[in-house]
This record gives structure tokens, sequence and C-alpha cells, in this order.
């Protein structure tokens, strides 16, 4: 059950990609902080949520700056540039 709302859940983040582009950021962040597919691994039965919603958050991303909804201002705060480094 738990392997068929995952992935229910990484189709509909992969159609709403432009539309709805906090969906696959948000679901990235529930599986990293929560990391279900570690805690009920039987249920997931070796599919890479993690790395598929990694994935669809930096497609997100790309789309985003191709499209010019990104503010890059953002980028250029001190914590950023140190986080990045």
């Amino acid at each position: 059950m738990f392997k068929f709302i995952t992935i229910l859940s990484a189709l509909f983040a992969l159609f709403t990609l432009t539309s709805l582009p906090w969906v696959s950021a948000s679901l990235y962040t529930l599986f990293s902080v929560l990391q279900p597919q570690y805690v009920w691994f039987w249920a997931f039965d070796g599919f890479p949520a993690f790395k598929i919603y990694a994935g669809l958050a930096i497609v997100t991303w790309i789309v985003g700056a191709f499209r010019g909804t990104i503010n890059f201002s953002v980028y250029k705060l001190p914590i950023n540039k140190s986080l990045f480094f």
C-alpha cells in the first residue's frame, strides 16, 4: 500500500512539475526528513523513493530557472554561500 501511494505521489509530482512546483519540493522534504523507505523497507520493496523525489526536485528547479520564476537574489545571501561551499 505504501509503495502504491508513493508511486502515485511521484506521478502526481511529475505531472504537476510546471503548474505546482512546490509539490516535488514538499515530497522531497518529506522523504528526506522522515526516511520512510528505511523504516518500512518491506513496504517499499527496493523502490528508491528518495532518489526519485530528489530528481524531481532538481528538474523542477531547472524548469523554474528556465522559465524565470526563481528569485536568484536569495542565493547571494552569505548563509547560502556558506552552505554551498
